[in-house]
């Protein structure tokens, strides 16, 4: 299974998740940044500093006037490559139905590398 190869433990995965669920339910609103706004797609792992200020200061500017919100991102140059050059969208095979176990190794890495390039964003 995944969870062999995950940076984090099981548990620790899954209190995240709440914490992030809870967060969400309390807030007035969700705000996205997409990963193409964020980062610069076509640089493996660079942040677009110059729009995330600019972000920042909207989004503080709404904080200020006591909008509560949750804030999420997408991956960007972050994880899109590695996903990519190992398929990890494709899943376990290239035909529709169940995931096929065991996953195989190069699946396994893909995903590892994908999910730590995600974190370091």
């Amino acid at each position: 299974q995944f969870w062999g190869s995950c940076p984090l433990p099981r548990d620790e995965l899954r209190s995240q998740s709440r914490r992030e669920i809870a967060a969400m339910a309390s807030a007035d609103v969700v705000v996205k940044i997409g990963g193409s706004a964020c980062t610069k797609k076509a640089q493996f792992e660079t942040l677009n500093e110059e729009a995330l200020n600019a972000s920042a200061k909207q989004l503080g500017k709404l904080r200020a006037d006591g909008v509560r919100m949750a804030v999420i991102h997408g991956a960007g140059s972050f994880g899109h490559q590695h996903a990519r050059e190992y398929a990890v969208s494709k899943g376990t095979s290239l035909e529709e139905g169940p995931p096929k176990y065991p996953l195989s190794d190069r699946l396994l890495e893909g995903a590892a590398k994908t999910r730590l390039s995600v974190t370091t964003l």
